[in-house]
């Protein structure tokens, strides 16, 4: 039986030491998954795609139906996707809060069922939050 990876079973001792660590990989890992749910791939619509995704993009509804929520209560969601807006939704997020990230047209689960853009982001999340994690000893050690 293949084991659980939680967020808190991936954070290393150095996230643990000094506290809001923990938390930034958290938000940045977050926001990188919807980065990756959202990236254009190629699909019937439009065969020449080359955002190196997985999200079909014909008229543009669909991604643009993206909507995030926290835990907390803060949400973003609107006419037209902005990463801006889903990294302040993001930033009002504490470790532990549970980050929903879903589509409102209806006709997402057809299209995640066929091209699989929120399955395929979501098996890249340890090797997301491994990422963030290094991206963040960099940033600290640049600092320095």
């Amino acid at each position: 039986m293949a084991e659980k990876l939680t967020l808190a079973a991936q954070l290393d001792d150095w996230c643990r030491e000094v506290r809001g660590r923990g938390e930034a990989v958290f938000k940045a890992s977050a926001q990188e998954t919807i980065s990756i749910m959202q990236r254009v791939g190629p699909s019937v619509a439009n065969p020449d795609a080359s955002g190196g995704g997985n999200m079909p993009v014909d008229t543009g509804f669909l991604r643009n139906s993206l909507h995030v929520d926290v835990g907390n209560g803060a949400s973003s969601g609107g006419d037209q996707y902005s990463e801006g807006e889903v990294a302040l939704t993001l930033g009002g997020a504490s470790l532990g809060d549970t980050v929903t990230a879903s589509y409102g047209a209806n006709y997402a689960p057809q299209m995640e069922e066929r091209y699989g853009f929120v399955r395929l982001a979501a098996l890249q999340w340890p090797q997301t939050v491994k990422k963030m994690i290094e991206t963040a000893k960099r940033r600290v050690a640049a600092r320095r």
